[in-house]
């Protein structure tokens, strides 16, 4: 699942979903062939949000987790966000040039917006079985 993913022709197929008092839309895709994704959510934080100013304390914050059977990617199209993962929950701010982020199964990990941002961030949740 590693490579680039941004948008192919992937329209939406749920959503947008507010959720958080409107400081989080996903939304669902369907996500192209290619991407052998069995999920495909295109998710955006909303920096002016008061509650997207909280940063590692967001509510809807994943807890730290890890999935058995699936790799999870991650990509930042616009903004910046953090990113906390691995068994010794290293965590590092991700941005567009980073470029697609895998989480392979076994992988502890956690995301959530950075208060310091200046636009709204948006970024790909990409799911596949192994």
């Amino acid at each position: 699942m590693a490579g680039n993913l941004r948008a192919l022709n992937e329209p939406v197929i749920s959503g947008p979903f507010t959720l958080n008092g409107g400081s989080l839309i996903l939304e669902f895709l369907q996500p192209h062939r290619s991407r052998n994704a069995t999920v495909l959510i295109r998710a955006t934080f909303k920096h002016e949000h008061p509650l997207c100013k909280n940063g590692a304390d967001y509510p809807q914050r994943p807890p730290l987790h890890l999935h058995f059977n699936q790799s999870e990617s991650f990509e930042v199209l616009q903004g910046k966000m953090a990113f906390v993962k691995g068994y010794s929950v290293t965590k590092k701010v991700y941005t567009p040039e980073d470029g697609p982020l895998e989480i392979k199964p076994w992988v502890p990990h956690s995301f959530y917006p950075l208060e310091e941002s200046t636009e709204d961030t948006i970024f790909f949740v990409v799911g596949a079985s192994r």
